[in-house]
Order: structure tokens, then C-alpha cells, then sequence
């Protein structure tokens, strides 16, 4: 093993050394001595000079790029192989002694700092024989340089090619709303072709941000200005529709009496945001004098289909509508049966209600009860499901559904501010004879 307490070392320059033992090359202290140990292996130099200073005509010059980061530095060093670390990027490299070109000297040194840098000390040496050579990186140097250099990049792609979606679903939105805004104005104005803008009805909403409404509008003037039953049945089926009570017969009669010639808005309409996005509509149509039945609608994103309907509703409770009680006064009871209703999305109506179907002799007519939740109602509702004392039933083509009984009633009398039936009581027995007949 090599002694590590008399190194030897050699000038090369002014003022650097190079380490016989790794050939790392150090500048001199401050005061121009030679350091006490080498910076890179930790020999400690002799006190004599073994292989004495290099002379000038001995040193060879080489000019080299780092590897890594592409800084050109020209050296006079004795020919071999010298272990060099860049000041720029900190690559660790070797200097060796292989075939090049020639190339033409140094340009004049500059000017050298108060402690000159390993770059400006072999500038200020003196010149020889003038070989271009080539820079090795050392094993395992410069990787975490590299490393780091692909995941900035990576990071700029992503957030460059976020702006650019972003962009992009700005354009598409405002193209969306400006498609819906000349469709609406043209369906107000002249509807399917025919008569003038006095002639045909149009639907009018107000609030809610423009796009929706004009979408709501679209749709709500083609229903009531269809031309017969069938043409308004289009406009109402929807595939996910679980329960096409509109291909009902007995929807036939209430529906040719809506011919949307005869008909007028008595109250409304009213725009019901969910959260979900979905938007609904609720308005009183008089249909004849005396004659108002509720129409209650969801309408498709795209503003083409009407979806999860319930038309023509009576004594719906809309708690969130604000109505001033515009249904007519008169008493009403009945027993009905009564069914969880599937109609509606989760988030509607608020999660405080919970949302039921009752219907009222042959099943086929429904109405819509929203019951609070938590209440005695809801209660007596929920433990009659439970118990599941009546069975599973399919009704008119429709899938099996468990229903319960129970007395619903409607008073004549009572506090206007207030727009809800009550169901009264929940049967919990057999089915009543005659009541589905």
C-alpha cells in the first residue's frame, strides 16, 4: 500500500498542483503554499517536490467540453490522465490523453482573480503542443443532473398541455351557448315553419344563467306548440325513462285537451336548480277556465328531450317554489297506495324530502308527495316498507314494485303560505278490496 504521508505532487501553471496520487488538480492557498493534503483523496503532500515543476515545453494543451453541460475549457497539463469536476455544473469527469485534431493556440489569458479558478490557471500557463481531446465522463457522473433536467420538462408538458385543454373547453362552452341562443330565437319566432311570432307561443323564463334558459325555452314552446299527441310524445320519451306512463290510454284524453292553442301559464314557471346540474321547470297551465293542472319537467342537457316528466300533477307539494297556494280549495281524501318514487334524480327534491308516487284507483294517475323527512309521515311510510306487508306487484306492463296503503287528505280550509297534502295514516293490512278496481 502506498504511503499516504509524502505524496508526491507537481506545479502545473501558476499556482495549482496536481496530486501523484489521484492526479486531482487543486489550486495553492492564499498565501501561495502548497496545500497540506489533497482535496479529492485526503493524501497528505511531502514536504519536497519528487517529480519537481513541470517545465513549460513538457504540458500539452487540451481543449474539452464537458460532457454534460457542454462548458469549453482550455488546459496546459502534463500529458496523462487528470481527474477534472466542471465549475458549472459540478459533472465529474477525466481528462485523458487521446488522439485529436489539431487546433490553433489559446487566445491571450485573461486577466487572473485574486484566487484564480481551475479554468483561468491553465489559460495563464504556458503553451506546447496544441491537441484537441476528448472529455470522458467519470461513471456515474451527472445522473442526477440528467434526472432531474427530464422532470422539468415532463412538468412544463403537463402544464402547457393543461392551459391548452383549458382553452380549448372555453371555446367549445361559448360555442355551445351561442348555438343555444339562435335556436331559441328562432323557435320564439316561427316554431316548426308555421305562423308569426303573435301566433305561436313561446316560453318565457326568467333567471338562471342564459345558455339554460334559453334551452329550457326551446324545448318548453316545441312541446306546447306540437302539432298532435304523438308529435309531443316525442318529445317526451327518453330511454332511461323508467316508467313511460304517457303510453298509458288514459293519458290520451288529458293529453289532446293540451293542444297548446287553448292553453296559458296561470302561475310561474319556475326554475329549479339541482345539484347535479339537471335543470327543472315548474308551472300551473290553465287549460280551460277552472281547469289548472301542475306541469312539471326536467329538460336534457343538450335542450332536445324532456326526461323524468311528471305531468300534469296534482297537489304536488313544491315547498321551494315559493307558490301562494294556486291550487283549487276544496276538500279531498281518499285511500290510496302509495310508492317510492323513482322519478326523480337523488338530488331532487332537497334532502330534507323524501319523494313518493300515490295513486288513487286504477294506478294509473299519480300524484307526487314530497314528505319531510323525519317526520311522523315519513316514519309510518318507511316502517310499512320495512315490514313489507303487502307484495311485490306488476301493473300494467311495469316492473314489480312494493306499495303500501295509506289515507291521504287535503283540506279546504288552511294556511295559505303552506302547499302540501298530508298523508294521514298508513295502512298496514291486507289490500282493501276495490281499491285497484
Amino acid at each position: 500500500m502506498e504511503d499516504q504521508s509524502n505524496i508526491g505532487y507537481q506545479t502545473v501553471g501558476e499556482g495549482m498542483v496536481v496530486c501523484a496520487s489521484c492526479n486531482a488538480v487543486q489550486p495553492l492557498t492564499s498565501d501561495g503554499d502548497v496545500p497540506a493534503q489533497c482535496e479529492r483523496c485526503g493524501a497528505v503532500f511531502g514536504e519536497n517536490h519528487p517529480a519537481g515543476p513541470v517545465a513549460a515545453d513538457e504540458l500539452e494543451h487540451y481543449e474539452i467540453d464537458c460532457p454534460e453541460c457542454g462548458t469549453h475549457y482550455a488546459l496546459d497539463i502534463e500529458p496523462g490522465e487528470v481527474v477534472f469536476d466542471c465549475d458549472r455544473c459540478g459533472c465529474a469527469f477525466t481528462v485523458s490523453d487521446d488522439a485529436g485534431e489539431e487546433v490553433a493556440p489559446p487566445a491571450e489569458p485573461a486577466a487572473a482573480a485574486q484566487v484564480p479558478t481551475f479554468n483561468q490557471a491553465m489559460q495563464a500557463s504556458a503553451g506546447g503542443k496544441k491537441r484537441r481531446h476528448r472529455a470522458h465522463r467519470r461513471p456515474g457522473g451527472g445522473l442526477k443532473s440528467r434526472a432531474g433536467g427530464i422532470s422539468l420538462m415532463l412538468i412544463t408538458l403537463a402544464v402547457l398541455g393543461f392551459f391548452i385543454w383549458d382553452a380549448v373547453k372555453d371555446h367549445q362552452e361559448k360555442a355551445a351557448d351561442a348555438k343555444a341562443a339562435r335556436e331559441a330565437r328562432a323557435a320564439a319566432s316561427n316554431v316548426g315553419g308555421e305562423g308569426t311570432a303573435e301566433e305561436v307561443r313561446g316560453f318565457r323564463i326568467g333567471g338562471g344563467d342564459f345558455s339554460a334558459r334559453a334551452a329550457l325555452e326551446q324545448v318548453m314552446t316545441k312541446f306546447l306548440n306540437a302539432s298532435d299527441f304523438e308529435a309531443r310524445l316525442e318529445l317526451c320519451r327518453h330511454p332511461l325513462e323508467t316508467r313511460p306512463r304517457m303510453l298509458a290510454f288514459e293519458r290520451h284524453t288529458r293529453m289532446a285537451a293540451f293542444d297548446g292553442s287553448g292553453g296559458k301559464l296561470s302561475a310561474g314557471p319556475y326554475v329549479v336548480a339541482a345539484p347535479n346540474g339537471s335543470r327543472f321547470v315548474y308551472a300551473l297551465v290553465e287549460l280551460q277556465p277552472e281547469d289548472q293542472r301542475h306541469l312539471v319537467v326536467e329538460v336534457t342537457p343538450d335542450g332536445e328531450k324532456l326526461i323524468e316528466w311528471e305531468l300534469f300533477v296534482d297537489y304536488s307539494e313544491f315547498p321551494w317554489a315559493g307558490l301562494n297556494d294556486e291550487r283549487p280549495r276544496r276538500a279531498f281524501e281518499a285511500l290510496v297506495r302509495v310508492e317510492r318514487s323513482t322519478r326523480y334524480p337523488r338530488q331532487f327534491p332537497p334532502s330534507e324530502y323524501a319523494s313518493y308516487l300515490v295513486y288513487q284507483g286504477s294506478g294509473i294517475d299519480s300524484y307526487a308527495v314530497f314528505v319531510e323527512r323525519g317526520s311522523d309521515q315519513h316514519k309510518a311510510l318507511e316502517a310499512a316498507f320495512k315490514e313489507e306487508a303487502f307484495p311485490l306487484e306488476e301493473d300494467a306492463g311495469r316492473r314489480k314494485v312494493r306499495w303500501v296503503l295509506a289515507e291521504l287528505s287535503l283540506p279546504a280550509e288552511r294556511d295559505p303560505s303552506i302547499n302540501r297534502i298530508e298523508l294521514k295514516r298508513v295502512v298496514v293490512a291486507d289490500p282493501v278490496a276495490g281499491v285497484r278496481d
